[in-house]
Formats: structure tokens, sequence, C-alpha cells
């Protein structure tokens, strides 16, 4: 899927009603996908992301606290997973690791690369860089292993195709 492909998916995803209120909701609403070629995106199952970095998660330092780079790595990842699914199954986290290389500072405008490495039918391999203003220094490096579970994020993700056959198993289930 190219990323003006995903782009509607991913504004509908971000923009979730079931996400506002969660404690990611305000990351993914915040995150803007970038559909212009860009030299850090070399395939096409990358996804770069934009997120200007707000004081709330910062330390006292002025930087960015570990674990909110967590949070930008799970929601990245799962992005470029949605991506990559084509059925657009519900996610859960099984493992998820990072490395710190660089500090991330207050207001600073990041770039977060993330691609799906591997997608099997119960579990999705993931990884993700952020990387300092303007892309030049990678800050973070994380990975994320996934549970896939058997139903879609939301039915409204999928075509009518996709609706269609999900519905047939459970409609011959009913006639037995």
């Amino acid at each position: 899927m190219s990323i003006k492909q995903f782009k509607p998916l991913f504004e509908q995803f971000v923009h979730h009603p079931n996400l506002k209120h969660t404690f990611a909701g305000p990351i993914y609403g915040k995150f803007k996908l970038i559909e212009d070629p860009h030299p850090l995106i070399n395939k096409e199952s990358q996804i770069l992301l934009k997120y200007k970095v707000p004081k709330s998660m910062c330390n006292f330092f002025g930087v960015v606290h570990g674990g909110a780079l967590a949070t930008l790595i799970d929601c990245s990842t799962t992005l470029a997973i949605l991506k990559a699914d084509e059925t657009r199954r519900l996610t859960t986290t099984i493992e998820l690791s990072q490395h710190c290389l660089s500090p991330c500072h207050i207001s600073e405008e990041i770039l977060i690369k993330a691609e799906c490495i591997r997608i099997g039918k119960t579990i999705a391999f993931a990884q993700a860089e952020i990387y300092n203003e303007g892309g030049r220094q990678i800050a973070v490096t994380g990975r994320q292993t996934k549970y896939i579970l058997p139903k879609p994020w939301d039915h409204s993700f999928l075509s009518e195709e996709q609706r269609q056959k999900m519905e047939q198993p459970e409609e011959e289930a009913e006639k037995k």
C-alpha cells in the first residue's frame, strides 16, 4: 500500500473517537504523515511521521522522558503494522524495547520512521527510529512485537469486500 493509499486510513485511525480519551489518543492526533518523498524513506513498507514534542512529554531537564519515547515507538509501529495488515486487525503489545542514543527536546519537531518487518497470522514485528530535528541524527531506535487479534480495529477500516469475507464464516457457522 502506498503512502497516498494509506493517508485516508491513517487520518481515520488517528482521529478515531475510541482513541480520543485514551492515553495515546493525543499523541496519535498530533502525528503528521509525511507524504512527499523523503531521503529517510527507501521502502514502500516504511512510514514517516512528524511530531512536535509538547512540554508535557519532557522531564525536569527539558528532554523527552524515556517512557514518552516508548509510547512514540508503540504508536508509530502500530501505524506501520496497520498499513501492512490488509485485514486491519487489532493488535496488542507483547514486547517493546528502545535504545536512547541522543536527547529530544521541548518543542522540537522530530521525525519517526516506522516499518512493519514481518506480519503473520497472529504475530507482527515492527521497528522505528526517532530522529532529532531535521532528521539529521538518530535519537532513539525501537522494536515492537505485537499479538494480532482475529478481529479488525473497526469494520469501517475495511473495504466492502473485506467486510463480506469476514461475515461469511459467521453466516456459515450459524447455518450449522
